[in-house]
């Protein structure tokens, strides 16, 4: 399962409208969506000019966060930060307000934010304390 992205990368853009669709359908499955997400990422990475439809059919999946596994939705976010998916900030923070996605993957919203380029450091220390249950 780990050496499947990179060989869609090596496929190339060809196989984005299949992914997307078996990200799509399998989206209550747990592992399945993960590695589809996976694919489209390292394909955005490998071939620039198709980030964004990439991009869109992350920010698609991760639209489903209410009935999608929090973890699941977790690599989701992973996935649009490796990205540098500003397009899918106020989605990821509503997915977050609604604790949709946990923070065991990679963190949590100030995390994603950090990631991004949005912060450059926690802005409240005590904050990010609570969240580690401190």
């Amino acid at each position: 399962m780990e050496e499947i992205p990179t060989a869609m990368s090596l496929i190339g853009t060809g196989t984005i409208p299949s992914l997307r669709e078996n990200l799509l359908n399998t989206i209550e499955m747990e592992w399945a969506p993960v590695t589809f997400s996976h694919c489209l990422a390292e394909i955005a990475q490998a071939h620039p000019e198709s980030r964004d439809v990439c991009i869109q059919a992350l920010m698609e999946a991760l639209e489903r966060y209410e009935t999608t596994d929090s973890e699941v939705n977790a690599f989701f976010v992973t996935y649009l930060a490796d990205l540098k998916a500003l397009e899918a900030v106020p989605l990821v923070e509503k997915a977050f307000l609604a604790e949709k996605v946990s923070f065991s993957v990679d963190g949590d919203f100030e995390d994603f934010q950090i990631r991004m380029g949005l912060l450059e450091k926690r802005p409240n220390t005590a904050a990010a304390l609570s969240t580690l249950g401190r």
